[in-house]
């Protein structure tokens, strides 16, 4: 009995009450995801300044027909020189313009990314707290249920009932402890899925069980597809690239030649690759291979996320009609039967435990109700994430 009690304050008293908003910008604020994550978009928004920066110059020195009987002596033939040059791709066709709008489209991505992730968070931690808002409901009414049972037990007890209806009594006082030792269970787990979000402490948790104004999903707006949908324009400029690059750079080279007992002079030299061996057309083919297939995974996912929607607004839908029923018919049904019991008690035409267990049977029902509650906020949670 002392141990039922004691399961009963644990549940009940978590302390003082976070709502679940509060929850969400807790892990918003405190998840090492998202920090990193966050510190991923940093990174590539400072990766946006330098992109469209040319490559380093190259700066080259060296001696030219050192002779081996003596290195020193620099002076015995024209080609002996001592030499200091720079050299420097010219980037053409503006491939570093098109490498800087990647690298733009990138730093949005990383963006996106975070959003996706703070929708995953936000669904997941609603899916928790009605879950356990439901449980501390369920609690609620094992109590009325064992208190009722309890007022059986005695009754049955002064009345000298036959044995085995006293041992059902406590097999179902029974029952009622090991479901409340797996709500305690299930609260613990549900803390505890909760931090691995927020990372820190959480407080006892509420929600209202009124069930949420309808809300429009557009999953055009949605950001994975959003994402899907920025990935695409990035391979489209990756494609850009790949036809640029049919015009390879150009390489600038100068240098200053100094020689011993002679002239120096000045070189200045162009070179570029010759797009000869059709790599440039392998990387434009794969390009486009790459947009096809992603923009076939982008109506993939489209599809996907609708079928996916329309199934939880089909589950909200009936689970909200499922418990106006419990509540709206067939409770206030049951409560007319416990009293109409009731009446029968009083002119001793019924047993007491009778009306107990009428009541007992009103509990049962307001548990199911409960139940269907508790799937419309599961498909209410996972519907968050596509809002």
């Amino acid at each position: 009995m002392q141990k039922i009690s004691l399961l009963l304050c644990f549940l009940l008293s978590f302390g003082l009450a976070e709502d679940i908003d509060a929850l969400i910008q807790k892990a918003y604020t405190h998840s090492y995801t998202l920090k990193a994550m966050q510190t991923r978009v940093e990174i590539s928004d400072e990766s946006v300044k330098n992109s469209d920066s040319w490559d380093n110059p190259v700066l080259s020195a060296g001696l030219t027909d050192l002779q081996l009987d003596d290195i020193s002596d620099r002076s015995l033939e024209p080609m002996q020189t001592q030499f200091i040059s720079l050299s420097q791709v010219v980037p053409l066709r503006g491939k570093k313009q098109i490498a800087k709008a990647i690298s733009e489209d990138q730093a949005l991505l990383a963006k996106l990314r975070i959003e996706d992730q703070k929708a995953v968070i936000a669904s997941q931690i609603t899916r928790f707290a009605f879950e356990h808002v439901i449980n501390q409901e369920q609690v609620k009414l094992i109590g009325k249920n064992r208190y009722n049972l309890i007022k059986i037990k005695k009754l049955f007890s002064a009345y000298q009932v036959p044995e085995e209806r006293r041992l059902m009594v406590d097999l179902k006082l029974l029952t009622l402890e090991n479901r409340l030792e797996d709500l305690a269970y299930q609260q613990m787990r549900i803390k505890a899925d909760i931090e691995k979000l927020t990372i820190v402490p959480v407080e006892d948790i509420e929600a209202s069980l009124h069930f949420p104004t309808s809300f429009d999903v557009q999953i055009s707006a949605h950001p994975r597809i959003k994402l899907l949908a920025q990935e695409i324009k990035q391979l489209q400029k990756r494609s850009d690239l790949a036809v640029a690059k049919k015009i390879p750079n150009l390489k600038v080279s100068g240098g200053y030649y100094q020689r011993d007992a002679r002239d120096d002079y000045l070189n200045l030299s162009f070179s570029m690759p010759l797009p000869v061996r059709g790599i440039e057309k392998v990387e434009m083919s794969k390009a486009k291979l790459a947009i096809l297939e992603a923009n076939a995974r982008l109506d993939a996912m489209k599809q996907r996320f609708e079928k996916e929607v329309a199934i939880l607004q089909h589950r909200m839908k009936t689970s909200a009609k499922n418990y106006q029923s419990y509540t709206k018919r067939l409770v206030p049904k049951q409560k007319k039967i416990t009293k109409l019991i009731e009446t029968k008690n009083r002119i001793a035409t019924a047993d007491l435990s009778d009306v107990m267990e009428s009541l007992n049977q009103t509990i049962l029902l307001q548990s199911t109700a409960l139940q269907e509650l508790g799937r419309y906020f599961k498909a209410y949670a996972k519907m968050r994430y596509y809002r």
